[in-house]
């Protein structure tokens, strides 16, 4: 994440998502923490596709 618009967008974007309890971000490890009952490949569709990031789990 290299800036704090594209870290709150992100942010905001997982927080959206149904079965996502709480989102956690590390900047400066480029670190996304998803808690919740959600499958972990929409959470990656969603990262990559709609915000154009790279994404690992």
């Amino acid at each position: 994440m290299d800036y704090e618009g594209c870290e709150r967008r992100v942010k905001k974007s997982m927080e959206g998502m149904k079965g996502i309890t709480s989102v956690e971000m590390d900047p400066k490890q480029s670190k996304l923490t998803v808690i919740g009952y959600v499958d972990p490949n929409k959470v990656l569709h969603r990262v990559r596709h709609q915000r154009g990031k790279k994404a690992d789990l």
